[in-house]
């Protein structure tokens, strides 16, 4: 299945844009993108500290984007063939279990509520370096993003 990415250009005052690339929406076509389009920016609403939407929500209660556009991308190439695994969790109703094979870490969380779900274990000694489980978690949640981010919020 084909991949686009949708653009949103806001005006958010002063005569400043704001745009906003929501990348690797799996559709059938360009009008199967854009009606996950509602989908995907309810999603983004529910989204916190990340400059660019906080400068859009406060532009307006209701934001308009002034201008759209919706190109064919590639599909998004894998991390490291093989290095993560995403599987439906058979114990939780809409639940994900996301494995990280090389660093033995588990992410559990349930569908469209990634960031009030999530889950972390370490199947091996986690490592005792804050940055690096901290690299470890932003590599496995840039995967999920750019891999299966219509599954996460």
């Amino acid at each position: 299945m084909p991949y686009y990415k949708i653009s949103l250009t806001y005006n958010v005052g002063n005569g400043d844009e704001v745009t906003l690339d929501i990348n690797n929406i799996e559709a059938k076509n360009q009008a199967d993108a854009l009606d996950k389009l509602p989908a995907l920016l309810e999603r983004i609403d529910q989204m916190k500290g990340q400059p660019q939407i906080d400068a859009i929500k406060a532009s307006s209660p209701n934001p308009v984007p002034k201008k759209m556009e919706i190109v064919p991308v590639p599909a998004p190439p894998p991390v490291r063939e093989g290095r993560f695994i995403l599987q439906r969790s058979q114990n939780q109703k809409n639940g994900w279990v996301c494995t990280d094979l090389d660093y033995k870490v588990v992410v559990t969380f349930i569908a469209h509520h990634f960031n009030d779900t999530k889950k972390v274990a370490f199947l091996k000694d986690a490592p005792t370096d804050y940055l690096e489980r901290a690299r470890l978690m932003r590599e496995l949640g840039d995967w999920l993003s750019e891999n299966h981010n219509e599954k996460l919020f």
